[in-house]
């Protein structure tokens, strides 16, 4: 149901982490995102990597990824909660990271968008 994937995180699922269902559903966010940038697809990546479902959880790549989801939304607050949560990691890492992690978010960022789709 569309409402219902609007209303969720992966996080908030418990029964499917550990499932090789969810690492299927992460690899074709990863391939959706990377060939198309959809924003939606981007925002399951940050979820993927800041709770560790279906990739590796490291909070840098978590960053990364939400600050080009939060620069690829729009403005206005999404319907999906996903992007939601992009948008505030977001603002979070600017607030409570080292410099040290602010210029490994800024490298994995460059990177990102070296490889993503510019037509959004």
């Amino acid at each position: 149901n569309r409402d219902e994937v609007r209303n969720i995180l992966l996080e908030e699922y418990p029964e499917i982490k550990n499932n090789q269902s969810l690492k299927k559903a992460i690899n074709l966010y990863s391939r959706c995102a990377n060939e198309t940038g959809k924003s939606y697809c981007l925002g399951r990546m940050v979820e993927a990597h800041y709770y560790g479902l279906g990739a590796e959880k490291n909070k840098i790549q978590a960053y990364a990824w939400a600050k080009i989801t939060a620069e690829r939304t729009v403005k206005t607050r999404s319907v999906y909660k996903t992007l939601q949560f992009a948008a505030t990691l977001d603002e979070q890492m600017q607030k409570q990271t080292t410099s040290s992690e602010r210029a490994e978010v800024e490298n994995i960022y460059q990177n990102l968008l070296k490889k993503l789709p510019h037509n959004i």
